[in-house]
């Protein structure tokens, strides 16, 4: 089966041969004729399949469905990026780090601490539009996390933190040299041609370019919390 979205602003059609995931695709749903497509052939998610043992075919397409909807969005300069995305002071800050660095928990803890002042964009797999000029913009996706955290609205980009578990809390601003490492990682592309890699950079390094960028080293408590918010606000007077 066939079905139409729009992922961040751009409509695109997305093959699918499973039905189990297609709910979360529902709240994307489209009439535009498509500018883009993406799918899986089905020798392709065979193979997948052996890699996500416990959820089958159905969760293996779903979750292979990211990096090659990622990779039909990048010549629109769009991309999947993995972080967590919440509104603060009206713009959207990314947490991002590899798996297990804390960014849920330490979204919690702002959550906790904060309250009302933030609200969660995507718990795990947002949409970046980064175009030639003008704001850097991101997205909800129809990939979320196993917590479900997602609302569907979009906002400007304010900054980046990478997280890193330490037995101090710590926080400062990094070059973008020093972060680009970091960031391609976090970058939800298939990597299969050269052509995708090059695009992903080109939009990498516009990223690191006009945004700001932190280091969060921190223990996961409260107090990291509110280093951030500190340290995100004196940013925001500077502007």
């Amino acid at each position: 089966m066939k079905i139409s979205v729009k992922l961040a602003g751009l409509p695109m059609e997305i093959g699918l041969q499973h039905d189990e995931y297609r709910f979360v695709f529902a709240p994307f749903a489209s009439e535009e004729p498509p500018r883009a497509f993406a799918a899986i052939s089905p020798d392709e998610l065979a193979r997948a399949a052996a890699w996500y043992p416990e959820g089958g075919e159905a969760y293996a397409e779903m979750m292979e469905l990211c990096p090659r909807v990622s990779d039909a969005l990048l010549p629109f300069g769009r991309l999947v990026f993995h972080a967590l995305a919440f509104e603060w002071q009206d713009r959207v800050w990314l947490l991002t780090g590899p798996s297990g660095a804390g960014k849920t928990t330490h979204y919690l803890r702002w959550k906790l601490r904060y309250g009302e002042e933030l609200r969660l964009l995507n718990g795990d797999k947002p949409l970046l539009e980064i175009p030639p000029e003008g704001a850097i913009t991101v997205h909800p996706s129809p990939w979320y996390g196993k917590e479900g955290m997602q609302q569907y609205f979009s906002g400007p980009l304010g900054g980046i933190i990478l997280l890193e578990k330490a037995a101090e809390n710590r926080m400062r601003r990094m070059t973008p040299r020093e972060a680009a490492g970091c960031l391609f990682t976090q970058l939800l592309i298939t990597r299969r041609d050269a052509d995708s890699v090059r695009r992903a950079c080109a939009l990498e390094q516009t990223l690191l370019e006009r945004t700001p960028l932190w280091l969060l080293q921190n223990r996961g408590d409260t107090a990291a919390a509110e280093l951030c918010r500190d340290t995100l606000s004196k940013e925001l007077t500077q502007l």
